[in-house]
């Protein structure tokens, strides 16, 4: 039950945020969100490292493609989607979890400038990640510091802390001294835009 209000708190956040039309999923394998956006009538590209599991009750949808790939090797286009969101993902990629074998301590930050590549000038990327103390070694978790070396390029225009377990909102001090262990987790939820010069 506690999961599936943290994730409604990010769901939430990423919806508020959101810049239609083209959206890309990264990290979809463990989530409905795709789907949620499809049937908000946008365009939805999922990718994951993992095969997407059968949901027999969402049906087909011709506004959704789920691609099996890898977001450091991806061979999407450049400038091409309008949002790109990831939800409870970047904090693992590179390290050993979620079937993937190949180890990148870095992998979070060769993600990002990825979706920067992607996202069309003035685009936004919007990510939930743990925030505090503590890492594990299947996730990273991030402070001030480690969150803005993440997004450079990107200009962050909204930041909300969510504590566990309640999941109510908390301020950034009070998040950035939680111990992320067991019973007690903090979440930072970020919308930033694609910096760019324009011609």
């Amino acid at each position: 039950m506690r999961m599936v209000i943290q994730r409604w708190r990010e769901y939430a956040f990423a919806l508020d945020h959101l810049k239609p039309q083209m959206v890309l999923d990264v990290g979809c394998c463990d989530s409905h969100f795709g789907f949620l956006l499809a049937d908000c009538a946008l365009t939805v590209t999922a990718i994951d490292i993992r095969d997407m599991p059968e949901f027999p009750f969402y049906g087909g949808r011709a506004n959704f493609t789920f691609r099996r790939e890898d977001i450091l090797e991806t061979k999407l286009p450049d400038r091409f989607f309008d949002s790109v969101v990831a939800i409870s993902t970047i904090e693992h990629i590179g390290l050993l979890a979620y079937e993937n074998k190949k180890e990148d301590k870095e992998g979070d930050l060769k993600a990002v400038q990825q979706i920067k590549r992607v996202l069309k000038d003035d685009g936004v990327f919007i990510m939930t990640v743990p925030y505090g103390l503590n890492p594990a070694y299947w996730y990273r978790v991030y402070n001030r510091e480690s969150l803005a070396k993440l997004l450079s390029g990107f200009k962050i225009e909204a930041q909300k802390w969510y504590g566990f377990p309640s999941w109510n909102e908390i301020s950034e001090e009070e998040a950035s001294r939680v111990r992320n262990e067991a019973q007690e987790k903090a979440t930072v939820c970020v919308s930033a835009r694609k910096e760019y010069k324009a011609l």
